[in-house]
């Protein structure tokens, strides 16, 4: 039998609950990062690396896109960049803002690509010039060790200029 302490409201002594992903929060162990999209032209693509580093750590991955035209986003998984370009750090933030936990996954944009890998998932949005929106992730994916994945968006309007933003949302949960 294991022992817990319940944490209590103080006015009624009820328990306090907090989901999962909360409580991953609470601890130090969700971050995320993001960045606006702007002048992606007609066709063109935005490729963001992300590395996962070999530990004994799970991490849960979720993303979002919102966009101003028809977009479609696609995560592969297996990717391979050229020497060291890796592209330019984006920086992550830790979404506990009191807690100095820092994340080991690292990530990039505007990576020089070998290899995409193998599409893992893909999500496309809107049809024509003007119509864009806002998808994401509708459950979270455990990405692999010591693997490199690259979330690639690409503007399918035609003509139009893509604006909008992306950012990726994940924990860092230690294997037990």
């Amino acid at each position: 039998m294991s022992s817990w302490s319940a944490i209590k409201d103080t006015l009624s002594g009820g328990l306090i609950i907090v989901d999962h992903i909360t409580s991953e929060v609470h601890d130090g162990h969700s971050f995320r990062c993001g960045q606006l999209l702007t002048t992606v032209s007609s066709g063109a693509s935005r490729l963001i690396l992300m590395k996962i580093p070999n530990v004994s750590t799970y991490v849960h991955w979720g993303s979002e896109v919102t966009s101003n035209v028809a977009c479609q986003f696609s995560l592969y998984e297996g990717s391979t960049y050229k020497g060291v370009s890796k592209g330019t750090t984006v920086t992550a933030y830790n979404n506990n803002r009191c807690c100095s936990h820092v994340a080991t996954v690292s990530v990039y944009h505007t990576p020089t690509i070998s290899s995409l890998g193998t599409a893992i998932m893909q999500k496309q949005w809107g049809s024509g010039k003007t119509e864009g929106g806002t998808t994401g992730t509708a459950a979270e994916i455990i990405l692999k060790n010591n693997t490199n994945y690259i979330f690639k968006i690409i503007n399918k309007a035609s003509p139009g200029t893509l604006t909008g933003y992306w950012q990726h949302i994940w924990i860092e949960h230690d294997v037990e």
